[in-house]
């Protein structure tokens, strides 16, 4: 124990411990960075989506004081509806007032002005001042045509007193949002109320208990939705396992290949007589070595497995695994990895007592042929150390595999993670809600019958940006071509709907109508007739037909894409422009001759439609001419056209998706797919492997640097030797330390200034590719101040400093103990 107290050995061990506390420190950093990037997430999500945990929506007073005398709820706010406001015939927003606290609970946030203080003031949302009209101009009076909630329609000046930064469409919620903001109830009516909440912390099952029993919705931003790994933890558990199994499993071979080696060393410096603790220092610290480079290979065979395992996930499943390593997880595995480090180090003492050591060893024979020449020269002193850096082979290998590892894994890791983000780039860019099933080739599914009743719904749903139809026109040739029409410009009928154009503008509309499939709107249809009636079995067998003619006739543009086709009126051929048939020009049983290039038929009218009882029905039918035939008059078309419906969305929560599920339960047949949450679940996924890669990137590059730095330590015997060498030779202290500091430091400072570069650019690449690929941005100074980049910077310039005057420090101890 005296001997291993010595100078040189406490120094051995400061610069040990020096250099394990510095790498805990930096393997520490990565993990506040990664929380970092947790919390920065965390905290633009609040932002986002409100820091309220649940919602009651429509509540009773009953209910309202039940929840606000429950003792695990920290704090709750109510939002109450008044009524509707209206613009151009269509409600755009609801009015109301809401308490104080909901402000900050809501993360509500003016772009200007100030809340109400009086009652003729209001604060609207910026979307609906887009939808009035309205200039961002505070203070500016406005006039509202309000529909309250008791039915009265007033119209209401307020002045502007502030503009709210757009929230409604974020929020998850199961009814109406206020938009408008007044101070109070200004129109002393009966309000429908909302309350949100927050939960005493740790008592979040409550809203839990209250979601199963359909009570309460549950606003998922707040949990913060990349906290869910629910999906990955079997897999979890079984990499852990892997990890363990694996490290064992390369540190005892790793062990047992570094004895068999290690055995003529070991004999050899017990010949030149270094005692048994002497040799056990040094067998310790070459296992330090071998135990780092078991972790190293450990690390990226898991790697390779999780890899593969990805692969494998995503060719069973679709979809990838999710992996998060807690703190906790790598202090286990730490503690795993010393505990067989303190059991291989024992075994080795103990085999190492057991050896026969014997032998010779001299040095002197051919120190004066090979040295000479050298001769107290401190150039020549640095040569020799540059010799001693590039000679030592061993350590160039090491070092060369294990950057070489190091990039290749970075290889790997970006490639694995541009498919990632190429995967949530499609799901991006494909509609958020698709009617029915997949299409194996398109990727985007049939719908043959379509019922116009259908979609009238689906246009008066709030949340939704657009709905686009897709339709083959031609399908009975190879060469398709398919159209993209915005919904309020192209009906999709029930089964097919094709334009009779000519010259670019619409001469007439062919509607099929099919009795037996979609008696609904035969019904409604049949109804509405005006003048005539209709022989159902005539209409059914396509030799009869209904011709809607309204009063008012609005010619609409249409672009001439896919051939010719012409409507004959008593074999006038109408062409060039458009020509108004009047009452005295057609009545109850003229013919209608309809000629397409694959089609020629005509069909008497038997019954004339002027104006649509139902307004959906008329939504759906609103062309200057509406010929209304069944599948019978046109057979070659029945059946064979296939429409989709696409839905763009612009709400984010489960409310479309509620209403979307009440709508496909009144068709037969029909349903949606939500692609949304497959895109957000993508995006989930990413983010997770981007923690995980840094995290990954920060423990690598910390091993590479304790690599460096423990084969510098474990060749110090040789350094030593050379030293007695220039000793020899007649070289003073200054030129021995020029000799070591040569060749210590450039490796120390090498291996650390890559690690620093490799680490920074790891952290650059990966922030900028969420900037790309995700909603939430990040600013340079975000990642600079979030991700504590720059206590990285210093942390690793500290660790060289510190090696660097360790290394002066202890050089002259070093040379002094060498004569």
């Amino acid at each position: 124990m005296r001997k291993l107290m010595n100078k040189k050995s406490r120094g051995f061990l400061m610069r040990i411990i020096i250099i394990l506390v510095c790498s805990s420190i930096f393997m520490s950093l990565s993990f506040i960075i990664q929380r970092s990037i947790f919390e920065t997430n965390r905290e633009n999500s609040l932002t986002i989506y409100g820091e309220w945990q649940g919602a009651y929506f429509d509540i009773s007073a009953d209910q309202q004081q039940m929840i606000e005398n429950n003792q695990l709820i920290a704090q709750s706010a109510t939002m109450n509806i008044m009524g509707e406001v209206f613009a151009d015939e269509r409600a755009i927003g609801s009015i109301g007032f809401i308490e104080e606290p909901l402000i900050d609970m809501g993360r509500l946030t003016l772009k200007e002005g100030e809340w109400p203080t009086k009652e003729n003031e209001v604060v609207i949302e910026s979307y609906i001042l887009d939808k009035l009209h309205i200039a961002y101009e505070v203070g500016q009076r406005i006039n509202l045509d309000i529909r309250l909630n008791d039915r009265d329609e007033i119209n209401a000046e307020f002045v502007l007193s502030g503009i709210l930064k757009s929230y409604s469409a974020n929020w998850q919620s199961d009814g109406e949002l206020v938009s408008i903001f007044t101070k109070g109830n200004v129109f002393d009516i009966t309000v429908d109320t909302h309350i949100f909440m927050q939960c005493q912390a740790g008592y979040e099952d409550v809203l839990d208990s209250l979601i199963k029993h359909k009570l309460c919705v549950k606003n998922t931003a707040a949990a913060f939705p990349f906290d869910i790994h629910e999906q990955g933890n079997q897999s979890y558990l079984y990499l852990l396992l892997i990890t363990f199994i694996l490290s064992v499993s390369m540190i005892f071979i790793a062990y047992f290949l570094f004895l068999l080696k290690e055995r003529v060393n070991l004999m050899t410096l017990r010949a030149l007589g270094m005692s048994l603790n002497q040799l056990s220092l040094q067998l310790f610290k070459a296992s330090i070595l071998v135990c780092t480079l078991s972790v190293l290979l450990n690390y990226l065979i898991c790697m390779a497995v999780i890899g593969c395992l990805n692969i494998i996930f995503k060719r069973l499943t679709a979809s990838g695994i999710i992996l998060s390593y807690a703190l906790s997880d790598w202090f286990i595995v730490s503690a795993v990895l010393f505990v067989i480090s303190i059991a291989g180090f024992i075994f080795a003492s103990i085999f190492m007592r057991k050896m026969t050591l014997t032998g010779n060893f001299s040095i002197q024979s051919n120190v004066n042929k090979r040295h000479r020449k050298y001769r107290g020269k401190y150039l020549s002193a640095f040569y020799l150390g540059m010799r001693h850096f590039n000679n030592n082979r061993k350590a160039a290998y090491l070092q060369c595999i294990s950057i070489t590892l190091l990039l290749l894994s970075t290889f790997y890791l970006s490639y694995n993670y541009q498919k990632e983000q190429n995967s949530v780039n499609f799901y991006q860019d494909i509609p958020d809600y698709v009617l029915d099933g997949r299409n194996s080739s398109l990727m985007f599914p049939r719908q043959q019958v379509i019922n116009p009743l259908l979609l009238d719904d689906l246009n008066y749903l709030e949340g939704i940006d657009k709905i686009y139809s897709y339709y083959e026109t031609d399908p009975m040739n190879d060469d398709y071509s398919f159209e993209w029409e915005g919904y309020q410009a192209s009906p999709i009928l029930n089964e097919i709907s094709f334009m009779q154009r000519e010259s670019g503008k619409v001469i007439g509309q062919i509607v099929i109508i099919d009795p037996i499939k979609n008696p609904e709107l035969f019904n409604l249809v049949l109804n509405d007739i005006d003048e005539g009636e209709l022989d159902i079995e005539a209409f059914n067998k396509g030799e009869s037909a209904l011709m809607y003619l309204p009063d008012i006739v609005v010619p609409k543009v249409w672009s001439n894409r896919k051939g010719s086709s012409f409507i004959y009126y008593q074999g006038e051929v109408i062409k060039d422009q458009l020509q108004l048939i009047h009452e005295d020009t057609l009545s109850v049983g003229s013919m209608i001759h309809v000629e397409r290039k694959d089609f020629d038929n005509s069909i008497p009218v038997t019954g004339l439609i002027r104006q649509y009882n139902d307004s959906r029905v008329f939504n759906m039918f609103y062309d200057v001419y509406c010929l209304i035939v069944s599948p019978a008059f046109i057979p070659q078309l029945n059946g064979v056209n296939e429409i989709s419906i696409f839905i763009k969305s612009n709400v984010d929560g489960e409310l479309l998706d509620k209403q979307l599920s009440i709508i496909a339960s009144e068709y037969p047949g029909v349903s949606f797919t939500n692609y949304r949450e497959e895109a957000s679940l993508r995006e989930v996924n990413l983010q997770s492997k981007c923690f995980l890669y840094i995290t990954l990137f920060a423990c690598m590059i910390s091993i590479v640097i304790m690599i460096q730095v423990f084969i510098s330590y474990n060749k110090s015997e040789i350094a030593s030797a050379n030293i007695d060498i220039l000793k020899k030779l007649g070289a003073n202290k200054k030129t021995c330390r020029i000799y070591y500091l040569s060749g210590e430091v450039m490796i120390l400072l090498s291996s650390i200034l890559m690690a620093n570069i490799l680490f920074v650019l790891t952290v650059a690449y990966e922030m900028n590719s969420l900037n790309k690929h995700l909603e939430i941005k990040y600013t340079l100074s975000e990642m600079f101040s979030n991700y504590a980049l720059p206590l990285h910077i210093g942390l690793m310039m500290f660790v060289g400093i510190v090696l660097f005057v360790i290394s002066i420090a202890f050089s002259n101890q070093h040379i002094n103990n060498h004569t």
